[in-house]
Parts: C-alpha cells; sequence; structure tokens
C-alpha cells in the first residue's frame, strides 16, 4: 500500500506510515495559574499476527506479546494476557479476511469447469491482493466459494489472517506514552517504490554509507605518501568521487523527549555537531514529553571520517538575551560511525537520543 501511494506521488521521494494505529487525544496538564489542556498524538493497539486463519494457545499468545515488545516488563504482558492454569485467557483475537471475486464464463457447468474456474482464480486473486493489500505476505488465500451463474461460475476467493491484540495506547518501561522514531522499522514502514537504490538504501543504505566513510578516509591518509603519478591521480579521482556522493547523504539523529527541561511548555529543540570541520546547528524543533523528531545531519559536518565528531543536543532558551542554550546532551560519536546512544541528559531532562547513518 506505501508503495501504491509513492507511485501515486511520481517516486519522487518516499512515504512513511505508522505500523500500529494512530489516535488523538487531550489531557489537562499542570496545576492553579499553569493549568491547561494539551493535545497529544500516540501509537495504540498493541498486537502479534499469524498467517490465515489460526487459533493460537494463550501461552503462545503471551510468549509473542513478550518477544515483540521487551520494553515493557513481563510482568505487564502476563497482566494483560492472562493464562490461567487451565491455560485459558490470553488477547482479542482479531480475524482479518479480504475476499476477492472472480467470473468464469463457460458454456458447461460442471465438477470438470469449476476446478479449473477456481484454478484460475486464485493466482488472480493473490496477484490482486500484492498490488492492494497491505504487507500481503501475512495473508494466506484460499477459495471460499463458487456459484453457478448464466454464464459460468462466480468465485470467491479469501485472504486470511489473525490478529492478536491489545486495546492499550503504547508506552515505554516508565509508563509514558511511546513516541518512536519514524525510522524505527518497528514502528514505521516505508515505501519503497522506484528505482533499485531507494530498495538498497532502505535495506542496506547505512553499511554503504559507513564504508564509502571509511574508503574517503583511508584516500586522505594515503595522499601525504603518494608521489605524482598514475596512483596518486586515480587517488584524487576516486576521491572526488566519494565527496560528490557523500555530500548527497545524511546522517541522522533521532531524539525523543521522555521529559523536557522546561518546567511548562515544550523544549525548542536542535543538534549541533563540531569536529575538525566547521560547525554544524540544525533547525530548531518544538517538542514536549512523549514527542521525537529526527534530525538529519549532512555527512560533511563529520569529514574528514577518521576522528570522533561532538553530537550537543540543546534546549534553545528565547528569554534574556545573556541566557544561553542549555546543553541536555552531550556525547562523541567515533568512526566507523556505528549506532551510537547518549548515557545521560543534564537539567534534570530526559532525552533519548540515537545517531546513525
Amino acid at each position: 500500500m506505501l508503495d501504491a501511494l509513492d507511485q501515486a506521488f511520481g517516486g519522487a521521494g518516499s512515504v512513511t506510515a505508522p505500523t500500529h494505529k494512530q489516535v488523538f487525544g487531550s489531557e489537562t496538564v499542570g496545576r492553579g495559574d499553569a493549568r491547561k489542556v494539551e493535545h497529544y498524538e500516540a501509537l495504540q493497539v498493541y498486537y502479534v499476527e499469524y498467517k490465515g486463519n489460526q487459533k493460537i494457545s494463550p501461552a503462545e499468545q503471551q510468549a509473542a506479546f513478550i518477544d515483540k515488545y521487551p520494553e515493557l516488563p513481563e510482568a505487564k504482558w502476563k497482566k494483560w494476557v492472562p493464562v490461567d492454569k487451565r491455560g485459558r485467557g490470553g488477547a482479542t483475537r482479531q480475524p482479518i479476511a479480504i475476499t476477492y471475486s472472480y467470473k468464469y464464463s463457460v458454456n458447461v457447468k460442471s465438477k470438470a469447469t469449476k476446478r479449473m474456474a477456481e484454478d484460475e482464480a486464485l493466482p488472480e486473486a493473490i496477484a490482486w491482493g500484492e498490488a492492494n493489500i497491505g504487507r500481503p505476505e501475512m495473508f494466506e488465500w484460499r477459495i471460499k466459494g463458487s456459484a453457478k451463474t448464466a454464464y459460468g461460475w462466480f468465485v470467491t476467493a479469501v485472504a486470511e489472517k489473525t490478529n492478536y491484540i491489545v486495546s492499550k495506547i503504547l508506552v515505554d518501561e516508565a509508563g509514558t506514552r511511546l513516541a518512536p522514531p519514524a525510522t524505527d522499522p518497528k514502528y514505521f514502514g516505508t515505501s519503497t517504490y522506484g528505482d533499485e537504490q531507494k530498495k538498497a538504501a532502505a535495506a542496506g543504505g547505512a553499511d554503504d554509507t559507513a564504508a564509502l566513510m571509511a574508503e574517503l578516509a583511508a584516500i586522505a591518509a594515503a595522499l601525504p605518501d603518494l608521489e605524482a603519478g598514475e596512483e596518486r591521480d586515480d587517488k584524487l579521482a576516486r576521491r572526488r568521487e566519494l565527496e560528490a556522493a557523500l555530500a548527497q547523504r545524511s546522517a541522522l539523529v533521532d531524539v525523543n523527549l521522555v521529559k523536557t527541561e522546561d518546567w511548562l511548555g515544550a523544549d525548542e529543540v536542535y543538534v549541533a555537531v563540531s569536529g575538525a570541520g566547521e560547525r554544524f546547528q540544525s533547525p530548531v524543533r518544538k517538542l514536549n514529553d512523549g514527542q521525537s523528531h529526527t534530525f538529519t545531519v549532512p555527512l560533511t559536518a563529520l569529514m574528514p571520517y577518521d576522528r570522533p565528531v561532538t553530537l550537543q543536543i540543546y534546549d534553545e532558551d528565547l528569554g534574556w538575551f545573556f541566557d544561553r542554550d542549555d546543553l541536555i546532551v552531550t556525547m562523541d560519536w567515533r568512526p566507523p560511525f556505528e549506532e551510537a546512544t547518549n548515557k545521560e541528559s543534564l537539567d534534570e531532562a530526559d532525552y533519548r537520543v540515537r545517531a546513525h547513518l
């Protein structure tokens, strides 16, 4: 389905959508004069899914939820997906069925022509499902029935899967509404319609980027010792190619606010990167408790890729002119620039930061 939307927009970009139900609500926060209503968005309904029309034992359901959502303690799942001494209980079963109709024209209505009609209908239904059903690999197709008509046979095929659900807003281990970054494939899907480069990027772009960065750093280290000649010219040409390719790419910094630094209202968050090159500073993003944002950092800010850079997350102060921005997170990001997370937050805030390619 995401690829169909991507195609409808011409494949110029990518379409991202949550894998869980999205809900919106309001809540009252603060006390006294500071009391106010704030709006929020959240993900709702925990689920595990099975291909086809199945009945899964409560114990297996419970184990599947524990495995899929390890951020919550097992005790929580034993409460939400209970299993009694006789093995009864479990989550809410939600069978899903999508039908497809097929007309088969034939003069003779016999068992043989019925079988021919169904044999022809099933692959047509599967092909339709691939183009029109979200995550078609999770569905199992079968022939539901065939009816005689004036023109021949009317065949109905059905695609089935089974969900087991717990209808609660998704939270982290502290009970705060979960606000994962849009780059987290567990909670967000991204289209891959278009050229193969986009699909390769979705599958392993980070590894490719890291390899190009390492190659460029190695060339920079080798050039001072190379004399003029063909080998040096080849290295210089390759360096230009790598610099041009990496100039089009960005690193990502996911910032998830569990608790703001400001007592009232949202934090004005931005990312700063400093190293051997010029200091980079991102645009400001207003974030409140439970909200998150993915900041993009041009890879040129990490050059020359052979030494650590300092990644800092600030809450911008908009008060008096002498009031400095509040430093909330500072962390070193080192070659080969694998995924890195912060270990602490300052100023009594709680930011969860993940830097990755």
